[in-house]
């Protein structure tokens, strides 16, 4: 996927959800926000692979990040956790965990709102669900 097809993605997205409102698509340096029904989604161009990742945050990090307290969570993920499709990720420089979508090649619209839908919703799932479950059997 190049740039501009990436761009082109999140404009379309930025366009369905904000009509008539304007629209930078990513910025310079390949980065996009908005807040989708109330969750914060991001997108990220991925200049070395040509890929576009997409992340719904969850939430913050409760407190010092633990390995061993990600490893429970992606077990739960594994073990049939509801993950809209996406991958369960903690990003340290946010002190955040996400769930996130890669795309190699440029979806159609369609089938992406859809994703991103259920991408949403499952990051929705586990903040208020999943992610105590987690944290108060520690």
């Amino acid at each position: 996927m190049t740039r501009q097809e990436a761009n082109q993605i999140w404009t379309e997205l930025l366009d369905y959800y904000a009509p008539g409102k304007q629209n930078e698509g990513l910025n310079a340096q390949g980065l996009g926000g908005v807040s989708l029904r109330g969750r914060e989604l991001y997108a990220e161009f991925i200049q070395a692979t040509g890929g576009l990742d997409l992340r719904a945050f969850v939430c913050p990090w409760p407190g010092k990040y633990e390995p061993a307290e990600f490893e429970r969570l992606r077990a739960l993920a594994a073990s049939g956790g509801e993950t809209g499709g996406g991958q369960l990720e903690y990003l340290p420089e946010s002190h955040g965990l996400f769930l996130k979508l890669h795309y190699d090649d440029p979806p159609e619209l369609g089938a992406f709102l859809g994703s991103l839908d259920l991408l949403v919703q499952a990051a929705d799932h586990w903040d208020t669900d999943l992610v105590d479950l987690v944290f108060l059997a520690s």
